[in-house]
């Protein structure tokens, strides 16, 4: 039987941005934290799987406006990547993929 684990690969954090309908919302300051999803079959060989982000924002915003409004928002980091998202008081959730600031999708 396949054995399913997560491993955490990378943390980066950083200053960036919130946007809201191509509208500045002000600055956060983020910490991103990838997980990868790996198979491992019976002979040990661990098979990757699909990257799992989980992002903390410290930011001005008013949760409980937000929550009512259902917000969608654009998450800038400071490289000029960005993934749109949603907020839970700290945390970004992403609705997307990761784009690269000319639009292509960011690995």
């Amino acid at each position: 039987m396949d054995k399913r684990i997560r491993r955490h690969i990378r943390r980066f954090d950083g200053n960036g941005a919130l946007s809201k309908d191509g509208e500045s919302v002000g600055t956060v300051r983020y910490q991103v934290d990838v997980w990868q999803n790996l198979i491992v079959i019976p002979s040990g060989e661990e098979l990757p799987g699909t990257k799992h982000l989980e992002i903390d924002v410290d930011h001005g915003l008013d949760p409980v406006r937000l929550w009512q409004e259902g917000a969608t928002f654009r998450l800038h980091f400071e490289d000029g990547r960005y993934l749109d998202g949603y907020l839970d008081g700290r945390r970004f959730i992403p609705g997307g993929q990761l784009m690269n600031a000319d639009g292509t999708r960011a690995d």
